[in-house]
């Protein structure tokens, strides 16, 4: 056979040969194509799972610190509860024992409030510090009760004096022989004579080089004094103080003037408070709520009273 014979399966063989060869490099291309797309399949698989765990740690992260923060506040209330109740009961203490003095008197003015009745506050163991005049030194002021109403303000200078009481009225109008056991001679116009308190003993207050600054009636009328200029620097106006002195043992018997001319303060005991605080009665145009809020900073306790009972609840 010639040469010419053989082209025709020449040319078929080489054909076969590159349709093969044309086979194996498509599969070989399709091998690599699968084999890349599985690559990136497990890639993105493995980010996924990556951006997965990493949201969810922290996810975990974020409830621990909100878990941890929530036991902390819980943990902070707890302590502020705690230490509220303990600031709570060192409050009742101190007012207890700031009070002790003054607890029975309190106690019978509120009963007298609700008794008349009248509509206002208590303020106890109201304290001030002043300035004296011409640069004198600083003082402190104690009231040991103020009582706000519509009509007025009652200044009471509380006295738990126990047996028998002058104040302003000479012993011998008594009894003559009361008059031997006091020198009548030393007492001011304004004093205070207590016979039958503690030991015995007889207690005279009278004006003298201390100006009486420890007699009742003296004591309630600069109380009043320094109350009004309190008032005008708080910008709360002058109400109507009536100063009061208010001997408020159970136990005390009282010879007194209802009314110490020169000082205008009233002097009475537990059978005269009713008669005293209904003058208190009406509306005279005060302020209940401003003064006493004005004032809380000041006073040791307040009890409101008649329509003002829940603005200002007793403590105890």
């Amino acid at each position: 056979m010639t040469l010419l014979d053989w082209l025709p399966w020449i040319l078929v063989l080489l054909l076969a040969g590159a349709a093969v060869g044309l086979m194996v490099l498509w599969r070989r291309q399709v091998a690599l194509v699968r084999a890349k797309h599985h690559a990136q399949v497990t890639e993105l698989a493995e980010a996924h799972q990556a951006k997965a765990e990493q949201e969810a740690t922290l996810h975990r992260r974020a409830l621990e610190e909100t878990q941890t923060a929530l036991e902390d506040l819980e943990r902070r209330a707890s302590d502020a509860a705690a230490e509220a109740a303990v600031r709570e009961e060192q409050l009742h203490r101190f007012l207890a024992s700031a009070l002790d003095y003054d607890l029975g008197s309190r106690m019978a003015l509120l009963a007298a409030c609700a008794k008349v009745p009248l509509d206002g506050a208590l303020m106890s163991n109201v304290v001030f510090l002043r300035r004296g005049s011409e640069g004198n030194a600083a003082y402190r002021r104690q009231i040991d009760h103020l009582i706000v109403t519509r009509s007025k303000v009652f200044l009471i200078e509380n006295k738990g004096w126990k047996g028998l009481v002058f104040d302003g009225v000479r012993p011998s109008v008594l009894h003559r022989d009361l008059g031997a056991v006091v020198d009548e001679r030393e007492l001011g116009e304004h004093f205070a004579v207590h016979i039958g308190g503690n030991g015995a003993k007889i207690r005279t207050e009278t004006e003298g080089p201390e100006g009486g600054r420890r007699v009742p009636v003296i004591q309630a009328g600069r109380q009043v004094a320094d109350l009004k200029d309190i008032f005008a620097e708080k910008g709360l106006g002058l109400p109507w103080i009536e100063a009061c002195v208010f001997y408020s043992h159970a136990d005390v018997r009282l010879r007194a003037h209802d009314q110490q001319t020169t000082w205008k303060v009233r002097v009475f005991d537990r059978s005269g408070l009713d008669a005293v605080l209904k003058s208190g009665s009406g509306n005279g145009g005060i302020d209940v709520e401003r003064m006493v809020e004005a004032l809380e900073p000041h006073s040791g306790d307040i009890v409101g009273f008649g329509r003002f009972r829940a603005a200002w609840p007793a403590r105890f």
